[in-house]
C-alpha cells in the first residue's frame, strides 16, 4: 500500500490556474492505479501558505510553484508543481462569450464567439451544451471552429424557434460548469434593428416575419409571434403579397420506368427539398443511380418509388436550381429543379391559409437574402 513517484521532471508544468492533483501526480508513475481517489492531498504556496483542495483539486490565485504532499497508506510523497495562470482571468468553465451573430448561410443558426482556455479544452474534451425547447444538443470542443482569436459555436433553430431561449453552457475537461448563457434570434434581431445597416434590418425583418409564419403554420409557440411589432396594421409584405414566382421543373432525356412524381419541401426543422419518384412495376429503386449536382445520393425507398433529398437549402437557396439525373437500364433522365419550383406548383393548391401565407414568407425571406448576400 505504499504510493511509488518515479520523478520525470523537475517540475509538473501547469499552464492553468485549475489543477487536478491526480493528472499531475500521474506524472511521477503512481505503482497503485486507480487509487488517486483515496490519496489524501494538501497543496502550499510558495511562502508556505496553505492552498484549499477540493474533490483532488486546487485553484492557484496566482502564477508560480505549489509544494504538493500525496499521503497513502502511511506514507507521504512530496513534488513541486509549476503552475502559469493564463493574463485572461477566466470564469468557472474556462470560457468568455464575447460576442453572438446569426448565420443564415444554412441553417438558421445563433453563433457565439467565445474565448477559450485552451488548457482546460482540448482534442479529447471540453464541450458546449445547448438548451432549446428541452431538447439538448453537445458540441464537442474539437468540432468547434476558429476564426481569428475567437473559436465559434452555433446552435441551430427551427424557424418557428426564433422566440425560443437557447440556454448555452461550457464544461471544460475536468468537468467544471460555466454558468449559463441565454440568447434567442429575436435578441440579435433587436441588436440589429438598434444599429444602422439598412440591408442587415431588412433581412432580419424577413427572417423574423418567415419565423411567426412557421410558428402560426405548426401552431407553435404562437402566443409569441416573432414579427410582433414588426409592421403597421396592413403592412405586411406576406398579407399583401397574392401570387409567389412561376417556376417549373425542366426536364431532358428519358429513362423508361423512372418518372419524377412530385416535389416536397420539408420546412419543420431545416428547409430540405424532397425529390420523389414514380418507379414502374419491376423496377427497383435500388436499381436506379442518383446524382444531384454531379455527386452520388441514395435514395430511400417508398410505396411504388423512391425520393432523394437535397439537405439545408439555405434562404439564398430557395431559387437554386439543381441538376437530378435518375440512370436505368443505361438511359439517363435529367431534371433541373429548385425549392421555388415546389413553391411555385404547391401555392394555392390547398385550402390553407397558414400554408399559403407560410410559402410567401419563404419566398420573400429568399429575395432579401439574395439581396443581403449578393
Amino acid at each position: 500500500g505504499t504510493v511509488v513517484y518515479q520523478k520525470k521532471t523537475a517540475y509538473e508544468c501547469v499552464d492553468t490556474a485549475n489543477v487536478t492533483l491526480s493528472e499531475v501526480a500521474g506524472a511521477w508513475d503512481t505503482a497503485l492505479g486507480g487509487v488517486s481517489a483515496q490519496v489524501n492531498y494538501t497543496v502550499k504556496d510558495a511562502q508556505g501558505g496553505d492552498v484549499a483542495v477540493t474533490d483532488g483539486k486546487f485553484v492557484a490565485p496566482a502564477s508560480g510553484n505549489y509544494t504538493v504532499s500525496a499521503t497513502y497508506g502511511g506514507e507521504t510523497k512530496n513534488f513541486t508543481v509549476a503552475v502559469t495562470v493564463p493574463s485572461v482571468s477566466y470564469p468557472a468553465g474556462g470560457v468568455i462569450v464575447n460576442k453572438a451573430r446569426l448565420n443564415l448561410e444554412g441553417k438558421i443558426g445563433v453563433q457565439f464567439l467565445v474565448s477559450a482556455d485552451e488548457s482546460l479544452y482540448n482534442a479529447e474534451s471540453g464541450k458546449v451544451v445547448f438548451t432549446v425547447a428541452g431538447e439538448t444538443t453537445e458540441v464537442a470542443f474539437k468540432d468547434w471552429t476558429k476564426e481569428g482569436e475567437n473559436y465559434i459555436v452555433e446552435c441551430q433553430v427551427a424557424a418557428k424557434q426564433m422566440t425560443d431561449t437557447i440556454t448555452v453552457k461550457f464544461v471544460d475537461k475536468i468537468g467544471v460548469v460555466s454558468a449559463e448563457t441565454e440568447y434567442s434570434v429575436a435578441e440579435y434581431a433587436a441588436a440589429v434593428f438598434a444599429g444602422d445597416n439598412a440591408a442587415a434590418k431588412e433581412l432580419v425583418k424577413a427572417t423574423l416575419n418567415y419565423g411567426a409564419y412557421a410558428q402560426t403554420y405548426f401552431n407553435y409557440n404562437d402566443e409569441n409571434l416573432a414579427n410582433a411589432g414588426l409592421y403597421e396594421e396592413g403592412q405586411n409584405p406576406v398579407d399583401n403579397k397574392t401570387s409567389v414566382a412561376e417556376k417549373a421543373v425542366a426536364v431532358s432525356g428519358a429513362a423508361e420506368g423512372v418518372s419524377l412524381k412530385s416535389l416536397s419541401l420539408g420546412l419543420e426543422t431545416e428547409t430540405e427539398l424532397y425529390v420523389l419518384f414514380a418507379l414502374a412495376d419491376g423496377v427497383a429503386y435500388s436499381d436506379v443511380t442518383f446524382t444531384a449536382d454531379g455527386a452520388s445520393v441514395e435514395a430511400v425507398e417508398t410505396t411504388g418509388g423512391c425520393y432523394i433529398v437535397i439537405k439545408n437549402v439555405a434562404a439564398k437557396d430557395i431559387d437554386k436550381e439543381y441538376t437530378i439525373t435518375a440512370t436505368y437500364d443505361g438511359n439517363t433522365v435529367i431534371y433541373t429543379v429548385s425549392a421555388q419550383c415546389y413553391i411555385s406548383a404547391a401555392f394555392g393548391q390547398m385550402d390553407n391559409v397558414a400554408y399559403n401565407n407560410l410559402l410567401k414568407a419563404i419566398e420573400l425571406y429568399n429575395a432579401e437574402a439574395n439581396a443581403y448576400f449578393a
